[in-house]
């Protein structure tokens, strides 16, 4: 992502938040894939998590809820979770 749609990801970011905030990611990844377990180290263990299937049973949807003290943790955990090949963040 290049520095100028990051800089207004921010500012987005920051106009809808007040921080620290209670932040919501989502991840959708292939079930066979096992990639809960390397998302989850990510994330301290204090959060909460939300598995849910997909109905046919070939997805997995991932709901991380996190206490973040601003917009750069949000960046930070979307890119260290982008590094995981198989994952489509929301």
């Amino acid at each position: 992502m290049d520095d100028e749609k990051k800089k207004d990801l921010k500012d987005k970011l920051e106009s809808f938040h007040t921080w620290p905030s209670l932040y919501m990611f989502k991840f959708i990844f292939p079930k066979k894939a096992n990639i809960e377990s390397r998302i989850r180290i990510v994330f301290p263990e204090s959060v909460e998590f939300v598995v849910k299937e997909s109905s046919k049973g070939n997805f997995i949807s991932l709901t991380v809820k996190e206490m973040v003290m601003d917009a750069d943790t949000v960046f930070q955990r979307y890119e260290e979770v982008g590094r995981i090949e198989g994952v489509l963040a929301l």
